[in-house]
């Protein structure tokens, strides 16, 4: 990789460092006007960052800036980008010199995608996500949905395990997602999995996992107004705690065929096992599962006042196909 060809304004290591994770604890992310941060980047990062390879923005030893890229076959998958406020500020000195290292890195991010696939997952509402889209030659591949589901009191699922058995789940994630483009199983393999079974065998299945965000904003235009009362509403309290919010992520969902009008008793299940009252899970709007059961399932009352918001998946490079994008969960908490 050209990585060598930078100059010395760029840093590239293997791991993050201890100001990088102080970066990436303070950086701020938003989907669909919501703006939180991630509580658990210091514990999670080795796991999330599968072969990284972490580009640090760092002229005159000051971290301005950070783009990881997790190296996935012949894709690379960009995560953490975070931005240091002094190199968002104005000035003409210093306007130039950013100028000058966009322009570096747009020619390295040129020359990565003449072998390999570049994709990242960004909210369409959010500035720099358009700048990098535009600056920096990205195309949109894809819509994804972040779809909320929620329960005030989430019921027991009987026939529902949780477990790491890669070797008996392998055949319905293949089967469901190998043709999806970027499904690769550096993550999913790990587990642990959500197992729905019942008389005839397995009806539905899942990877889930556990995140935690400070959120700062909620969507819609009261969304200020709403984070400073949610912790006076009696019912919203128990679903969402702004200051430390524990949810469960839901990836690679598999409703086997003719179990599709109880993907949402599948969902509180998993709730109940997980000890939490909301899931998310990220998916592919043109994904078949999401189009059958999007109007049939009860989402819950945090889906009522926040809707299913969207993300845009990013590429640069050559195109891995017309088909569904898949998605892992990790890649977005």
């Amino acid at each position: 990789m050209p990585f060598s060809e930078l100059s010395d304004a760029f840093e590239v290591l293997p791991s993050a460092t201890d100001d990088l994770i102080d970066l990436l604890d303070r950086t701020e992310l938003g989907t669909n006007g919501a703006r939180y941060r991630h509580l658990d980047t210091r514990e999670k990062i080795d796991e999330l960052a599968d072969d990284p390879v972490f580009l640090l923005l760092r002229p005159k030893g000051r971290l301005l800036g950070n783009l990881t890229f997790c190296r996935r076959d012949n894709a690379l998958y960009i995560r953490y980008v975070a931005m240091n406020p002094l190199f968002q500020g104005s000035g003409k000195a210093r306007g130039k010199g950013k100028s000058l290292l966009r322009s570096e890195l747009c020619a390295l991010l040129d020359r990565l995608a003449e072998n390999a696939t570049l994709y990242a997952y960004i909210e369409p509402r959010n500035a720099r996500s358009l700048v990098m889209a535009e600056t920096f030659g990205f195309r949109k591949r894809a819509s994804l949905v972040s779809q909320t589901f929620s329960r005030l009191y989430p019921r027991k699922l009987d026939g529902l395990s949780i477990h790491s058995d890669w070797n008996s789940v392998a055949t319905y994630f293949r089967e469901s997602f190998s043709d999806h483009a970027f499904y690769f199983e550096t993550h999913l393999k790990k587990g642990p999995f959500a197992v729905w079974s019942g008389p005839k065998g397995v009806k539905a299945l899942a990877r889930v996992h556990e995140a935690n965000w400070e959120i700062s904003r909620f969507p819609g235009k009261y969304g200020g107004v709403l984070r400073k009362t949610i912790p006076y509403i009696p019912l919203l309290r128990k679903l969402i705690r702004p200051a430390s919010h524990r949810f469960t992520v839901v990836d690679s969902l598999v409703v086997l065929p003719g179990n599709e009008a109880e993907s949402g008793r599948f969902l509180e299940g998993i709730l109940h096992a997980s000890g939490t009252n909301m899931l998310m899970w990220w998916t592919d709007s043109h994904e078949k599962l999401y189009r059958v059961i999007r109007d049939q399932t009860n989402w819950g009352l945090v889906h009522r006042f926040s809707g299913a918001a969207h993300v845009d998946c990013l590429i640069k490079g050559k195109s891995p196909g017309d088909g569904p994008v898949y998605v892992n969960g990790g890649d977005l908490i």
